[in-house]
């Protein structure tokens, strides 16, 4: 499987637009997402899940996790990225990536 990190095709899960789960603004999600400084793959997740740190316009830190929706493509043959948690940074979130 070839995994494109610098995708630039996403989505957001409803889940991070509305409801409990609706931590951070859709918009700072998308350019959080857009705007990733770092990112890694949570191996033996099935589909592959990515956290990603990204800032926002306002300049803070939001952490993301993301699948590949592998069955949705763009004419580059790169995955949709579906991100489904958005917030802001927690300690909990930083530790995975140390």
């Amino acid at each position: 499987m070839v995994v494109v990190a610098d995708n630039p095709n996403f989505a957001l899960h409803q889940r991070t637009i509305i409801g409990p789960s609706a931590h951070v603004d859709p918009q700072s999600a998308a350019t959080a997402w857009k705007q990733r400084f770092s990112f890694r793959y949570r191996l033996g997740t099935d589909p592959l899940q990515i956290a990603a740190m990204g800032c926002d316009d306002e300049g803070r830190i939001i952490e993301m996790v993301a699948y590949d929706a592998g069955a949705y493509k763009d004419r580059g043959g790169n995955p949709l990225r579906v991100i489904f948690h958005a917030n802001y940074m927690t300690d909990k979130f930083m530790k995975d990536f140390r």
